[in-house]
């Protein structure tokens, strides 16, 4: 096995391992606090991340010849469904590319909130304990320092060249640690839902959420917004007034 089928199998195997780690920490980390519990569950993800950009990074000759591997398969494949030209097709290429390479973490960070938010909520099904702990899910203050601080640099970015590498590193810590306020919007929206009387679960809750999102093209981008925006706002103004 030449090195290029490291390359192409660690490519393939990233987001499983790093769901099948992240499960390993999950499990191993029971009792601890939710936000440091997720940020532990994350922490493979980021490990298998920062050494798959380093290695591509050490080797440029090698992350090349993949990037023109998957090129090749791109072209052959939309240039008989779209019917464009192979540059245009080539153009398509390079910005799918940068976009999926931008939101690895943040699939990750959200297979494993879906799937143990959904194993808990299963295993703790008569746990009323459990339930207030999702509703009074808070991430703690010095988080927003990181989230302004990452959302600073993106702006500032636009302006100054930079190497793939770090683009794309900052573009999947910036959303993550985006998402942790998203996840953060959605525990205040279920703590709102339960003061005013509403007996919705938090699975139906999310479950709701997601269909939403998958079937309202437009809509889902300002629930997400308005969920990430609630979990920032939550850090000034107190957004979970007292039954």
């Amino acid at each position: 096995m030449n090195s290029l089928t490291y390359f192409f199998a660690g490519n393939n195997l990233f987001i499983p391992f790093s769901l099948i780690l992240g499960a390993i920490v999950w499990v191993n980390t029971k009792g601890k606090e939710c936000v440091k519990r997720l940020l532990l569950t994350m922490l493979p993800a980021l490990i298998l991340f920062l050494l798959f950009v380093g290695l591509y990074t050490i080797f440029p000759q090698t992350a090349e010849t993949v990037k023109e591997s998957y090129r090749e398969i791109f072209v052959a494949l939309f240039t008989q469904i779209f019917k464009m030209s192979t540059e245009s097709i080539s153009t398509m290429f390079d910005i799918v590319l940068e976009l999926m390479l931008s939101i690895v973490l943040p699939l990750v960070f959200l297979n494993i909130v879906v799937v143990h938010y959904y194993f808990e909520s299963f295993t703790h099904r008569l746990d009323e304990s459990f339930d207030k702990k999702v509703i009074s899910f808070n991430l703690p203050e010095v988080f927003i320092y990181f989230f302004l601080g990452l959302w600073t640099i993106m702006l500032f970015k636009r302006f100054v060249n930079i190497p793939m590498s770090v683009n794309v590193l900052l573009n999947n810590l910036t959303l993550t640690c985006t998402l942790f306020y998203g996840l953060q919007g959605f525990s205040i929206l279920l703590y709102n839902l339960r003061r005013k009387g509403s007996a919705i679960s938090g699975i139906k809750l999310m479950g709701l959420l997601i269909i939403l999102m998958m079937l309202l093209p437009g809509i889902n981008v300002i629930l997400v917004l308005a969920l990430i925006g609630v979990g920032v706002l939550n850090t000034w103004i107190e957004l979970r007034k007292p039954f």
